[in-house]
């Protein structure tokens, strides 16, 4: 590269999960639990009703704005790029001169989420989450903190010191969830069964962080892991999840493991401190391991835990298929390139060579890459360039002073499920991927 990537990541925080089921009544019997229930559940008949909502004066207005509009966006704030159309669109009405900002995510179902935060003081709230389709209708998920969703459009949401469930499509409360004192939800299953409640530690008492999984059907704690953190499976009732132990100082990792809820499995899955599921699970990526800078990953089979790549020199993108990854290679060099590879490291091949300060973006199936090139000085717009490969077609979009998410897929994913739509969002000042990091060569290492 020129020099350093000075860009940073404004990260917006809303998890989504997928899939709900009834909640308030089930008559159907759960899979198998993997353990008695850890703490006293609550009947339906005894969780009192939740206190009435406020009223939320934000909503969602889609309008298309031209890139010069984007010169007065707030910092961090999200856009749309269509690019079938090349029109770009904003979810706040009005610009964002006001400080208004919104951010946008993808659900794996090809829905939408979008977050608007606008700047202001209690009483009046200030923060509201909308789920629907892009460009389409959207409905609000109420609570004072961003909240849970499932795909299937129940929420987990936090008001007046306590959390309840909240069906998005027909705006209605359900019940309060039996939380423990320092408990909060966090994520769905696949399908909405199980919501993990999270506990944070205390290293100054000696207290691990913990997880439960809460089961909807049964209204019980199926699980309990020691863990910080839990990333669930696209299309299986499994997750992985951190250990930790504070004891240990700035060290408190000890290993990921993989915990399956129909099956009852528990083990480990190597040292990976982050992992991301391939789209039909089989695949694991992660930390290459505890002696290598963030410039390296490896993949792994959730099978067995066994390691079969590990690539330096790397930033890891996005799983294009059920066992090809793409990754940028000889990153914070002068000529970063970008890569497919099968998950066992056969396969190996250069889809573009020196894209510069661009990062690039693989849409899902892999036949489009979409990355940035920046204008050459602050007053000069930047280009989004879309290279359809099968036809080797290359769009240029003038997208003025925003851009594509500067480094890898560990926060969200870029494209929409079907290849038509790009986030993009407005720049944040200093920092970036790059930063105070080592040149790696790009290295792959197929392991036995």
């Amino acid at each position: 590269m020129k020099g350093k990537l000075a860009l940073a990541l404004f990260v917006v925080v809303v998890a989504l999960g997928a899939g709900f089921i009834a909640v308030l009544s089930s008559d159907d019997s759960p899979e198998r639990s993997v353990s008695s229930a850890s703490v006293p559940t609550v009947a339906a008949t005894q969780v009192p009703p939740p206190t009435p909502l406020p009223i939320m004066a934000l909503s969602v207005v889609w309008r298309d704005i031209a890139p010069a509009e984007t010169w007065v966006a707030d910092f961090g704030t999200m856009f749309l790029l269509d690019t079938e159309t090349g029109k770009m669109y904003s979810p706040i009405e009005g610009t964002s001169e006001d400080g208004t900002r919104a951010g946008m995510e993808w659900a794996p179902d090809g829905g939408m989420s979008v977050w608007i935060h606008k700047p202001g003081t209690a009483p009046e709230p200030r923060n509201a989450l909308f789920v629907g389709e892009a460009l389409g209708a959207m409905k609000l998920v109420p609570g004072g903190d961003v909240p849970r969703v499932s795909s299937r459009r129940i929420a987990a949401v936090r008001h007046d010191g306590a959390y309840f469930l909240f069906d998005v499509d027909r705006q209605a409360q359900l019940g309060v969830l039996p939380l423990a004192p320092g408990q909060y939800p966090v994520s769905w299953s696949w399908d909405g069964r199980y919501l993990s409640i999270h506990r944070d530690g205390d290293s100054r008492k000696g207290e691990n962080p913990s997880v439960s999984i809460w089961d909807t059907e049964t209204r019980q704690v199926v699980l309990d892991v020691p863990a910080h953190q839990v990333s669930w499976a696209n299309a299986h009732n499994r997750f992985l999840y951190s250990v930790v132990d504070v004891s240990r100082g700035d060290n408190s990792f000890v290993e990921t493991r993989l915990s399956d809820l129909t099956t009852g499995e528990d083990y480990s899955v190597g040292s990976m401190n982050l992992a991301h599921w391939s789209t039909d699970d089989r695949y694991l990526v992660g930390e290459a391991n505890a002696g290598d800078r963030i410039n390296a990953f490896s993949v792994f089979d959730a099978r067995d835990g066994k390691k079969l790549i590990t690539a330096r020199g790397t930033w890891p993108m996005a799983w294009v298929d059920e066992d090809t990854i793409g990754f940028m290679a000889d990153v914070c060099t002068e000529a970063p390139s970008f890569f497919y590879v099968d998950a066992d490291g056969s396969g190996l091949r250069k889809v573009i060579d020196d894209v510069g300060y661009g990062v690039v973006h693989p849409a899902p199936g892999g036949n489009k890459v979409a990355y940035t090139d920046y204008g050459d000085s602050p007053q000069q717009p930047n280009v989004v360039k879309v290279l359809t490969l099968s036809s080797n077609v290359l769009q240029e979009f003038d997208v003025g002073r925003t851009y594509l998410m500067p480094n890898s897929w560990l926060t969200s994913q870029t494209w929409s499920v079907d290849g038509r739509y790009l986030l993009l969002r407005a720049p944040v000042g200093k920092g970036g991927p790059c930063m105070g990091d080592e040149v790696v060569p790009f290295q792959l290492i197929r392991h036995p």
